[in-house]
This record gives structure tokens, C-alpha cells and sequence, in this order.
């Protein structure tokens, strides 16, 4: 075999050479294709994963589509979860907002109890698309046409709607309730005349508290809660507008107070009308629907108020002064009187509306327009309105009024797309019925009082006490130094 010359071994050293980069190369570039794939196959995994953690709410520890399964019908299948939020544990519809873990976004949307649920109530459903207001499985809407007051009163306070006979033996009950109440008459004098109606409400209503024979606490217990917090409601419904209008009597504020006959005809409206000496024919009849449409509206300030003083063991008269208190704040109740000075405020409805542009770029509420409920319009606001037009007639003064409001509001749906709630056009009606500004608010808690009692009542059976916490952004871990 011949040897091989220096050129021939110099190919054959290049030619390896050659080989050994192609093969290197090629392991180079299925090593990269397979790190493209790994990659991919990485994506694709916490895609998938992404996917199947966004099914959860990982603040509250539950999956959002068993929570959403959580209703009626699915309520025995799946059994109620426990929600976490680092170590503590937290009541399921509150976790989220109670967590410490939620973030700033979450708080800020939640601010106020926004969108938290309470727990589950059979009492009324609020703001739904399609059913609208409804009481106790009732529209709203078409008990205020077709229904009474008292049948309401009835159906939220005891569960059902009368008939006939039970109606007109509730009505008989109502009326033995405007019995004399002689020490009461005397710390209603007392009070002074510049009281504020709702001040007088919550006097009185501590009072006859305190007037109550004690007795021993299992025993008042049993009183308190069930068929005795009822019959105590039922009491408040007359002893509201009494205790006002004798107070009223007390300082020369009306001429008289009559008390109703005791029979089965007894309306609270009529007690009303004829206590004020309403000339206006259909003021009873407007004043069934107005009182039947405030009467409940799910967990408003002063019913939450109500609840959590119930869910203490606070007797029946507690409750109601918390509700009492809290409808006087002005961003509550005192909406009505504050629109209430709208109407006589400006002459015409170009002043109307450029005074609701100055204040809109000063950044200033108006009253009566936004819910924190309905988005698309309150339609409690809508009927009111309705009856206001019907009440105008031909006075020019009252037309005029009309005007005005029309005014803002349109100024306040094109400048803030923000439509009136039911405080805006109530003190229009009311202001037509001949009703004193002073009395407006009263008139909502004499109203109020039904869905009051009808949560108090529920709140109460359930036994349950509302204790939420909140999101801590103080200082820590200060050190104390002892003052020189």
C-alpha cells in the first residue's frame, strides 16, 4: 500500500476537519430547534395554566364558577366554602373586601361596601334589569297603582299580603294603637320647637323603650324577636305620625290633631292628611303610592344601620333610633330638603341650567341625581315624576317648578349622563300635596319604618352579627417615647 504524500494527508485533515463543523453545526441547530420547542411547550403551560387559574379568585380562595353555582338551586348540592385570607378566616361574601391581601384597585371599587353582599334575604329585590323593584316576589310598581299602604306594610312586615278580612282586622288593630300615651305627650312638649321631626322621631321612639316593663331577659327574648318585634312595628306605624303630629300640637304648629275613629277603614295616609289639613282631593290617594314606593329598598344606609344594631341583640326600639339617626345625615335622607330648595331657587330654567354647570366644574354634588344601585335610571323617579305632571293642572307656578327641574335635569344627563333617583321629583309631589318642606323627611321615615322593621326582624331570626373588618394603612412598629 503506497504511503500518502504530505498534500494527500493535508486534504484528508482538512476534509475531517470540514466534517466535524457540519456535524457540530448540525447538533448546534437541533439543540436550538429543541430549546424553541421546550420554549413553546413552557408557554403553552403557563398559558394553560393562566387559563385555569383565572377560573379562580385566588384572594378569596373559592372558584368563581362555584361561587356563581351558589344559589338557590345549587345551594344543597355544594356545600358552603370557608374563604381565607392569609391566616385569618373571613365570612365568604366579605373576604374579599376584608382581605389584606386585596389590592388598591379592589379597595377603591369596594369603598363604602360597593358591591358586597350582605347575605342572602327574601325581603326585596333591587335594581334587576327585567323584574324591577319587587317586594316580597310583588312589583313594586304595580302594588303602588293597585295596593294600599297598610297591605304592603303588611306583606314586608309579616311575610304575606292580606286578604280581605285580615286586611280590615290589621287596619282595626292599627287604629287601637293611637291610644293616649300621657307621659309621652309630656316629653314630646319638652322638645323644642326648632327640633329637627327626625330628632323628635328618635326621642320618642327611646322613650317608649324605656317606658317598657322590664322583665327577665330570657323571657324578653322571646318577646323581642319573632311575633313580638311585629306587633311593635305594627305600633310604630301609627306612633310615628302621632308622636309628630302632637308635638306639633304642643307648639301651635297646626291648628288641631284629631285622632282617627277606630274602625276598619283606619289608612295611616288619611291620619296623615287630615293631621296637615291637606286640601289637595287625591293627597291620600298619592300618598298611599309615595309611602308604598320609600317603603323598602334593600340595604340602604339606615336599614344597614338597622341590621348591624340587630344583629347585636339590641332590642327592637335600638334598631329603629340607629335607622333614625342615620336617615339624618344629609347624604341620606336630607337629599330631599336640599332639592326641596332647588325648585324655589331659580325663576327660570336657563338659570336653572347654568347653575348646575357651575357647580358641576366646581365639582359639587346636585341633589337628587345618581344611584349607587341604578345605573340606568331610577324607576321609582319615573312614576313620581308622572303623578307631579298629573297634580301641575294649569298653575303657572307650579309649571314653572316643572320647568326648572326639567331644566337640571336634562344639564345633568348631557353634561354627567346621571338621571334622577327618587329624591328628586318627591319634593315637587309633595310640595303640590301642601306638605311643609320641614315634615319631607319625616314622611320618608314614616314610610321607611316597614322595610326597617321587616329587615330588623329578619336579621334578628338569623342571629348572625355583622362584623367586617378594614384594610389598616397607619404606621407600625412605632416606638414609644415617653413624654419629658
Amino acid at each position: 500500500m503506497r504511503p500518502r504524500s504530505s498534500n494527500e494527508a493535508s486534504s484528508a485533515s482538512t476534509l475531517m476537519t470540514s466534517s466535524s463543523a457540519e456535524a457540530i453545526s448540525l447538533r448546534t441547530q437541533k439543540s436550538r430547534t429543541r430549546n424553541r420547542w421546550h420554549s413553546a411547550a413552557h408557554c403553552y403551560c403557563l398559558v394553560l395554566a393562566l387559563l385555569v387559574l383565572s377560573m379562580f379568585d385566588l384572594r378569596l380562595g373559592t372558584p368563581r364558577h362555584l361561587s356563581m353555582l351558589q344559589t338557590r338551586t345549587f345551594r344543597q348540592r355544594i356545600p358552603p366554602r370557608t374563604f381565607h385570607s392569609g391566616s385569618k378566616t373571613l365570612p365568604p361574601r366579605l373576604g374579599k373586601f376584608c382581605g389584606a391581601e386585596s389590592s388598591a384597585a379592589d379597595r377603591q371599587q369596594q369603598a363604602g361596601l360597593k358591591g358586597i353582599q350582605l347575605g342572602d334575604s327574601s325581603i326585596s329585590l333591587v335594581a334587576d334589569p327585567v323584574k324591577g323593584l319587587q317586594y316580597r316576589g310583588y312589583s313594586a310598581s304595580v302594588l303602588s297603582i293597585e295596593a294600599t299602604f297598610e297591605e304592603v306594610a303588611f306583606l314586608l312586615i309579616h311575610g304575606s299580603l292580606p286578604d280581605n278580612q285580615t286586611l280590615l282586622s290589621f287596619r282595626r288593630r292599627l287604629s287601637t294603637y293611637q291610644k293616649a300615651h300621657p307621659e309621652l305627650e309630656r316629653v314630646l312638649e319638652l322638645i323644642p320647637k326648632t327640633a329637627d321631626p327626625l330628632d323628635v322621631l328618635r326621642i320618642g321612639t327611646s322613650f317608649l323603650e324605656a317606658q317598657e316593663v322590664r322583665v327577665l331577659a330570657d323571657s324578653k327574648k322571646r318577646c323581642e324577636i319573632g311575633e313580638g318585634a311585629k306587633v311593635k312595628a305594627d305600633e310604630l306605624l301609627v306612633l310615628f305620625p302621632t308622636m309628630i303630629f302632637l308635638w306639633m300640637k304642643c307648639h301651635n304648629l297646626i291648628p288641631q290633631f284629631s285622632r282617627i275613629p277606630m274602625d276598619s277603614t283606619f289608612t295611616i295616609p288619611d291620619l296623615i292628611v287630615s293631621s296637615l289639613n291637606l286640601k289637595e282631593p287625591r293627597a291620600v290617594v298619592i300618598l298611599h303610592r309615595l309611602m308604598i314606593l320609600y317603603a323598602e329598598h334593600d340595604l340602604n344606609a339606615s336599614t344597614f344601620a338597622a341590621r348591624v344594631t340587630a344583629s347585636t341583640g339590641a332590642d327592637f326600639y335600638s334598631c329603629v333610633c340607629s335607622a333614625l339617626s342615620t336617615l339624618r345625615g344629609p347624604i341620606h335622607g336630607g337629599a330631599l330638603m336640599d332639592t326641596a330648595k332647588l325648585f324655589s331657587t331659580f325663576s327660570c330654567p336657563k338659570e336653572a341650567a347654568d347653575w348646575t354647570k357651575r357647580m358641576l366644574a366646581q365639582k359639587q354634588l346636585i341633589p337628587g341625581f345618581g344611584h349607587r344601585v341604578y345605573r340606568s335610571g331610577d324607576p321609582r323617579a319615573k312614576m313620581i315624576k308622572q303623578w307631579v305632571m298629573d297634580l301641575a293642572g294649569s298653575s303657572e307656578e307650579r309649571l314653572r317648578m316643572i320647568n326648572v327641574a326639567e331644566a337640571v335635569e336634562q344639564t345633568m344627563l348631557v353634561e354627567k349622563d346621571l338621571r334622577p333617583n327618587v329624591d328628586f321629583y318627591t319634593p315637587l309631589l309633595l310640595k303640590f300635596l301642601g306638605m311643609d318642606e320641614s315634615l319631607f323627611v319625616a314622611l320618608f321615615a314614616f314610610s321607611r319604618l316597614v322595610g326597617w322593621s321587616a329587615h330588623i326582624i329578619e336579621q334578628q331570626e338569623n342571629g348572625k352579627l355583622i362584623r367586617p373588618t378594614s384594610h389598616y394603612v397607619g404606621f407600625t412598629d412605632l416606638s414609644y417615647r415617653r413624654p419629658c
